[in-house]
């Protein structure tokens, strides 16, 4: 469960890599949150997933992108992250979309 949400960030880069937008990026992202939902609870493991949040933020200035923004509209580097809870513990990670040498070097 501890992978779940990477998995989903994962699937985020995927898409936005694909030229989808931010909304269907975060939507792809929020499948495989609530895949792994459904199958902790089909599987009766008593353990409980609860998203906090998945979005996308300027890597300059922090601001949130606008759900229409794509790669092709918005090329400079993004921030895609995400927090989960899982149970009591919450977990929290982000992936850098685009031309990462521009804000790490």
């Amino acid at each position: 469960m501890a992978g779940t949400l990477r998995a989903a960030l994962k699937a985020g880069e995927r898409a936005w890599t694909e030229g989808s937008t931010k909304e269907h990026c975060v939507q792809k992202a929020g499948n495989i949150i609530e895949a792994t939902k459904r199958k902790i609870q089909d599987q009766n493991l008593g353990v409980d997933l609860k998203l906090d949040y998945i979005d996308m933020n300027d890597s300059q200035t922090f601001e949130v992108v606008d759900a229409r923004s794509s790669r092709h509209t918005h090329p400079e580097p993004i921030i895609l992250s995400g927090a989960l809870w899982v149970g009591k513990t919450r977990l929290i990670d982000n992936i850098i979309l685009g031309k990462t040498d521009e804000i790490l070097s």
